[in-house]
């Protein structure tokens, strides 16, 4: 007499849960020849585009954790993910939020994702390289206060999240210009979705500099300063 039993099968080792990522572009200071500059104690985004290569979904509530790995001075920063819920093979941008050094030099800081289930690095190391000295880059805020990205743009790269399932190009909210996402360069609040032209964008970083160099203070012989703050002049 035979008898026939019905084993349970074993679970593939694919199924198992992997977390990974794969770096695909720089959106702002590009790792190029030519080192971005910035202006002693500005603010700095730094944004990448990435995959979720692995198997394991990210979510706004249980996001991947960012931590410097290396840095060549004292960080203090904050990660976000946009769009933070990212199935598998899905892309998002990582933003990094952070203060630049007030001392003139040529810095660098690695970044790494690492998974909360198990606490271990995955993914490719990331990295922002930048020169800090006088007159370099500060970002602009939105109308609504918020910092802004200056993207790297052109026909190849990517839209903004908000826009990749919404918008086919970008306008410009000041001057209202056409497809300002095919230019070399323009701004992008991605808090609020308001973008400017890098030409609208330099005129109102002059006119920034012009209302910084107002308000600073004027020194008399005996070393006193009297501060002058203009009315429309906005602190920080």
């Amino acid at each position: 007499m035979k008898s026939f039993f019905q084993s349970t099968p074993r679970r593939s080792v694919s199924n198992k849960r992997k977390y990974s990522c794969e770096f695909l572009s720089d959106v702002t200071y590009p790792d190029s020849k030519r080192v971005c500059s910035v202006a002693p104690g500005a603010t700095v985004l730094k944004v990448w585009n990435l995959k979720n290569a692995g198997t394991v979904p990210w979510s706004k509530r249980d996001p991947p954790q960012v931590f410097a790995t290396r840095y060549d001075f004292e960080i203090e920063f904050q990660a976000s993910f946009s769009p933070a819920n990212v199935a598998p093979a899905e892309c998002t941008e990582l933003t990094i939020t952070f203060t630049a050094p007030k001392a003139v030099g040529t810095y660098k800081c690695w970044f790494q994702l690492c998974d909360s289930e198990r606490g271990t690095y995955f993914g490719q190391s990331l990295w922002v390289l930048f020169r800090v000295q006088t007159g370099g880059r500060r970002p602009l805020k939105c109308p609504k206060g918020h910092w802004m990205q200056l993207r790297e743009s052109g026909k190849d790269k990517p839209l903004p999240p908000k826009y990749r399932k919404t918008y086919p190009f970008v306008n410009c909210d000041s001057c209202e210009s056409k497809r300002i996402n095919e230019k070399p360069t323009f701004h992008h609040c991605h808090t609020c979705a308001y973008d400017v032209c890098y030409t609208c964008g330099r005129k109102q970083s002059l006119e920034n500099s012009k209302l910084e160099a107002r308000a600073k203070p004027s020194s008399y012989s005996d070393g006193s300063y009297e501060g002058k703050l203009h009315s429309g002049v906005e602190k920080g």
